[in-house]
């Protein structure tokens, strides 16, 4: 019995001392997972794996269940481990639809059966990454998003087509126009002709 519970404690204590502060990025809205292993296989119904960040709760594992009871109220419905996956010493923590309130530094417990105390397996910050104004964000670099652009460009378009459609009416009214006056000058050149004619008609000294 002592040599197992020494065995145990040899183990904690070299998984303890290899473990190094991870840093993990989060983008707002998204999901991401917080990687942990664990150095050997337990049996995950004697297994106790707690996951707190800054001294709080948010997740806690144990007797093979989940015992969300004392968990922050911050993290509600939106923690999971990969439940078929732990057999093989992922406790990896999942967290759900991450927001800049989630960043801070993340701290995962793991507790044996017959292994009076428990040990660090796995230490990671957890830092929010802002999204930079770019093109592959449909912002080009002076901060004018693709769409802005594309709808300045149809509306260019259309006034550029109503000003055409405009121009063209406007030649099309003025030829008309210039028509009209020239058949209306030919009829008064006309009418004075035949007033001429008449006029020398009726002149007697001509007869």
């Amino acid at each position: 019995m002592f040599f197992s519970l020494f065995v145990l404690f040899v183990i904690g204590a070299v998984e303890s001392e290899a473990i190094a502060s991870k840093t993990i990025e989060l983008r707002s809205g998204e999901d991401v997972i917080l990687p942990c292993n664990l150095a050997r296989s337990y049996d995950m119904q004697s297994l106790r794996v707690e996951w707190t960040r800054d001294g709080k709760e948010v997740h806690l594992y144990r007797e093979g269940n989940d015992d969300l009871s004392e968990q922050d109220k911050g993290f509600k419905g939106r923690t999971s481990l990969f439940r078929e996956e732990m057999a093989n010493g992922n406790i990896s923590l999942k967290l759900n639809n991450a927001t800049a309130q989630d960043s801070g530094n993340y701290t995962c417990y793991v507790k044996a059966k017959n292994f009076p105390e428990h040990f660090k397996q796995c230490s990671i910050v957890l830092k929010e990454v802002k999204v930079k104004l770019g093109m592959d964000h449909g912002i080009n670099p002076d901060g004018i998003s693709t769409g802005t652009i594309v709808a300045i460009a149809v509306i260019i378009a259309i006034i550029a087509g109503v000003g055409l459609f405009l121009l063209v009416k406007n030649r099309k009214i003025k030829m008309c126009s210039g028509q009209r006056r020239g058949q209306q000058s030919m009829e008064e050149n006309n009418d004075v002709r035949m007033n001429l004619n008449n006029m020398r008609n009726d002149d007697p000294a001509e007869r």
